[in-house]
């Protein structure tokens, strides 16, 4: 996704903050997808452990362990994403910019 915006235009968003944008919302949906690759994974795993052996139990709390992190490092960079928002001032109504920051968040108004 490219932007229409000029660094010299009056009032535009740094793209460095639309960049940031991209990225954290890449990294969201990638971490979203492992989460659900990773769900599917260990459920997999405990019934396997279970059949087999039955204090194995330490692969499946790793699992859940590192999905854990995984939404902690999701939701740090959404609020990392927040916070550039606000203090770049980035959903100004009517910029494309600030309008697809928006909608990188979910926030956008129909």
């Amino acid at each position: 996704m490219s932007l229409p915006l000029a660094p010299a235009q009056a009032g535009a968003i740094d793209p460095l903050y639309v960049r940031l944008g991209m990225i954290t919302r890449g990294v969201h949906d990638t971490l979203s997808a492992l989460r659900v690759g990773l769900d599917a994974e260990t459920g997999a795993m405990q019934a396997a452990l279970h059949r087999t052996q039955p204090d194995a139990n330490l692969t499946s709390l790793l699992a859940l362990r590192l999905l854990a992190q995984l939404e902690r490092t999701e939701t740090d960079l959404m609020h990392l994403l927040a916070d550039s928002q606000r203090k770049g001032r980035m959903a100004r109504r009517g910029s494309a910019a600030g309008h697809c920051i928006d909608e990188l968040l979910g926030s956008a108004a129909p």
